[in-house]
């Protein structure tokens, strides 16, 4: 296979970047310079109702929290 060299001016590179969601051009920017980012996903408080009472450890997080800065 031939390989192909364009040169293509930065303006017009900048431009067609401008016109990329930014999350795309996030994406776009954390692979060319090898970075990941952690992405924060949130979720309604409703869908964690199903893990109350999961586990129980006890005690007062009131009386505790208290009782240190006594």
């Amino acid at each position: 296979m031939e390989e192909l060299t364009l040169k293509v001016p930065q303006k017009a590179i900048v431009e067609l970047l401008n016109q990329l969601p930014p999350e795309e051009l996030d994406d776009l920017i954390d692979e060319i310079t090898g970075k990941k980012k952690i992405k924060l996903v949130t979720v309604e408080p409703e869908s964690l109702q199903e893990f109350r009472n999961l586990i129980s450890v006890g005690g007062d997080a009131l009386k505790d929290t208290e009782d240190i800065y006594e």
